[in-house]
């Protein structure tokens, strides 16, 4: 085993020990939950306040508690008369976990089980001698090119980047892609998927979230129900998952509805009614042991004619619950052995399975293989958390790494600059230091072609990010609107379906950044230009559908959904992956000191303006952020955005404002008079 891998696994190790640390420093929220109840074996149900409750499917444990298998698992929340009802169940599943007390401060756990499969998986990379793992971990050269004979691509119409991308993967076992927005990364992955079903291997299509997990899986399916790969497949896809956090469109593909439509399901149900029935009886044949007690205890004195018979009969129920306890049992083993059955059966006949990269430890997996991995977004995953799905791929196995170096990485908290490594950095890499391949034969592929956004917003793209440029398909990108409803003013300046990308800049109103509790930026004033500009936009017939508003900053993203309803409202990094017909950026920054926070990381705004498709509206102070800012590449971004600018008006002050100004606050200081004398 080539020693550097071992140290460089070490290394992964060591870093999420640190960021396990840090996570746990920083979960400080807490949900006080009252009038708390048992309503079930292992369930529970408390009370909250609306606007301090938990989120379903989190961790929580009470504060008192410093035992971390002491943990309940939120399974719902509803509101009811002005409360949020909590149902939540011990993680462990032991029905014997108790609450102390009705009322508890319970505060919100970290998923350490997720760090547990993290570091698992990251230590068998460290030891494997797997030619991926030796590959990314030990500097082992690059393998050569695998034959591909008789390459046909199910979808006919793939561009010169899509195609070389695919013929690529199939021709190395290890290889990346960079997708820039709009590239078709994703078609490429669901192309690449079906190839190498074609040419037998099992192939797992995994992701760092539930949300790029499940555009593959749509990208699949559509594929194959667009082009001319095999129909039958589409019953075979599988989409693994918690079910509640996969989109209900996908529902037909998982786990748990497959198992609805196995032939063996009546047998499972009629086990889960026979269990039911036993349980029912059991709690009958205890109300009748408890009656009998009561009956023994009230009258004494005729104990001794009536307890032989009352003791006969309490000694029978007994015995039948213990006869119904013993059923209960077998029939669990008989369902579990079952089930068991019907999940091996549906994941070994699944050609693709479609998941998280955190799914990939669980229990239905053990001991699968896969004769290629396909990891989407991989610029976004660090590398313990791309091992869950490394590790599940066979010695001489296909890798596929598909991302943008481009855009946002991982988000890490500790200290360990090493997490910040994602897996298409570490792959990029080992690509890079192959001095002995040429160039144009390495397995590293940028998708150029993009089918996204308007050629002007492309253009910004390229400023930021891409200087070799992207082409932009021939396809019409313009905003459609009720030209008969437009008037001229400043607003509509800004919607002007003619400039696909529009500067609105607040330089002449006031406008101040703020900070909240937390120390977030907001600004106010800018909200209500957005509010301003969607108003109008659905007065000349766009669709709040059609509209996404996108902040750096969670309290700029709070004050807007706060103020503005019906829209697609986020963060720049909530909103990686998505997109929309308008995006309107709020800058929110406005100080003389110039800063501007994050916003000075290329890749930060690059996501920003590659969000919309036909037209990109930015806010901001452009004279105060032209001024002050120094920063070099929020400069550049600056001038690539600002060829068409709409100024706001400030607006008229007349001498009937000013008078009737005067005269409102001569009139709230005699009234703040008088109610000083009555006071």
């Amino acid at each position: 085993m080539h020693p550097i891998q071992q140290e460089l696994a070490k290394a992964f190790l060591i870093a999420l020990e640190g960021e396990l640390r840090v996570a746990e420093s920083k979960n400080n929220i807490e949900y006080r939950l009252t009038n708390i109840k048992k309503t079930g074996r292992t369930v529970f149900e408390g009370k909250c306040a609306v606007d301090n409750r938990p989120k379903k499917g989190c961790l929580i444990k009470p504060v008192f508690s410093f035992d971390n298998d002491f943990q309940f698992r939120v399974e719902n929340v509803s509101e009811n008369e002005g409360n949020c009802i909590v149902t939540f169940s011990p993680k462990n599943g032991n029905g014997n976990c108790g609450i102390p007390d009705s009322s508890l401060l319970f505060r919100e756990a970290i998923e350490s089980s997720n760090f547990e499969k993290m570091a698992i998986s990251t230590r068998e990379l460290g030891m494997s001698g797997k030619l991926h793992a030796r590959v990314l971990l030990g500097n082992q050269p690059l393998s050569p090119l695998v034959e591909l004979n008789n390459f046909i691509p199910f979808k006919e119409k793939l561009n010169k980047y899509q195609y070389s991308a695919v013929v690529m993967a199939l021709t190395h076992q290890l290889a990346l892609v960079q997708g820039p927005p709009g590239t078709g990364k994703t078609l490429v992955a669901a192309e690449l998927s079906l190839q190498h079903n074609e040419l037998g291997r099992k192939v797992l299509m995994a992701a760092k979230t539930n949300k790029a997990a499940d555009v593959m899986a749509r990208a699949v399916i559509k594929h194959i129900e667009t082009t001319n790969a095999p129909k039958e497949l589409l019953d075979k896809i599988l989409r693994l998952g918690v079910k509640e956090k996969i989109s209900p469109d996908l529902e037909k593909y998982t786990l748990e509805y497959k198992i609805g439509q196995h032939a063996s399901y009546p047998e499972l149900i009629a086990l889960k009614n026979q269990k039911n029935t036993s349980i029912e009886e059991i709690d009958e044949t205890k109300a009748k042991v408890q009656k009998i007690d009561e009956f023994i205890g009230k009258d004494r004195a005729a104990a001794f004619l009536r307890n032989p018979l009352a003791e006969m009969k309490k000694l029978r129920l007994q015995q039948r619950l213990e006869e119904l306890n013993h059923n209960i049992e077998i029939i669990d083993a008989k369902y579990w052995k079952l089930s068991t059955e019907i999940k091996d059966y549906i994941i070994k006949n699944a050609p693709i399975i479609i998941t998280t990269s955190y799914q990939c430890p669980r229990a239905e997996l053990k001991g699968i293989e896969f004769g290629a991995l396909i990891f989407d977004e991989a610029s976004q995953a660090t590398v313990p958390e791309a091992a869950m799905a490394l590790v599940k791929l066979k010695d001489d196995g296909f890798l596929t790494v598909i991302g943008d170096h481009k855009q946002l990485g991982p988000i890490v908290m500790s200290d360990h600059t090493i997490l910040k490594n994602s897996l298409y950095d570490l792959l990029q890499r080992r690509i890079l230091d192959d001095k002995d391949t040429p160039p144009n034969k390495r397995a590293r592929l940028t998708l150029r072609k993009q089918y996204r956004m308007h050629p002007d917003i492309a253009e910004i793209c390229k400023v930021l990010a891409y200087p070799e440029g992207l082409e932009s398909a021939n396809l019409d990108k313009t905003l459609r609107t009720d030209a008969s409803k437009l008037n001229g003013c400043w607003q509509d300046k800004a919607i002007n379906p003619d400039n696909a990308v529009v500067f609105v800049s607040t330089e002449d109103v006031a406008t101040q950044e703020t900070k909240d509790k937390c120390g977030s930026s907001l600004n106010v004033k800018e909200v209500e230009t957005i509010d301003n500009i969607v108003q109008r936009l659905e007065e000349v017939g766009v669709l709040p559908s059609q509209i996404a508003i996108i902040s750096a900053y969670k309290g700029q993203r709070e004050l807007i959904s706060d103020t503005i309803k019906k829209y697609s409202i986020g963060t720049v990094d909530s909103f990686q992956g998505d997109e929309n017909d308008v995006v309107i950026f709020g800058i929110t920054r406005d100080n003389m000191q110039g800063a501007v926070g994050f916003m000075k990381d290329p890749n930060r705004l690059n996501v920003a303006v590659s969000r919309a498709r036909k037209k990109l509206i930015i806010v901001g102070n452009r004279k105060s952020l032209s001024s002050y800012v120094k920063n070099a590449v929020f400069t550049k971004f600056l001038g690539a955005v600002s060829k068409n600018v709409v100024v706001i008006p400030a607006p008229e002050i007349t001498d009937e404002m000013v008078f009737n100004h005067i005269d409102n606050e001569t009139t709230r200081q005699t009234t703040g008079d008088v109610d000083d004398r009555n006071t």
